[in-house]
């Protein structure tokens, strides 16, 4: 399963979330949320954010506390035609599926347990 479980629907086209952060989350939920929802990052470099964000395909970045390089960034956003948005909303589903699927972490986790003991 996908997780999280509740954020798979895709976003209409043309949506985009914001994450602003100027505090450095080591993972920000919010960001798999918006990937799991097929929904472009627009992130700040800073924390995990940057992890999230594979420029140009599950979104872009800008520098944190930068309100004209956010504005940028916004602007490239808007600027992204109908057939590469879908193609950044298939980034952001693969993003998901390689990293957060739930079984294939239990999986890695248990391999890993196995090596350990």
């Amino acid at each position: 399963t996908i997780w999280p479980p509740s954020c798979t629907r895709p976003a209409p086209r043309g949506h985009r979330r914001v994450l602003s952060s100027e505090w450095r989350e080591n993972m920000p939920y919010s960001g798999l949320e918006s990937l799991a929802a097929q929904t472009p990052i627009i992130g700040a470099r800073i924390g995990g954010i940057p992890e999230l964000v594979e420029e140009g395909k599950t979104g872009v970045t800008f520098e944190s506390g930068d309100a004209v390089d956010l504005l940028n960034s916004m602007r490239k956003c808007s600027a992204v035609s109908a057939s590469s948005y879908s193609s950044m909303q298939r980034f952001c589903r693969e993003y998901v599926n390689a990293r957060c699927l739930q079984n294939k972490y239990a999986l890695t986790l248990i391999d890993l347990y196995e090596r350990v003991i």
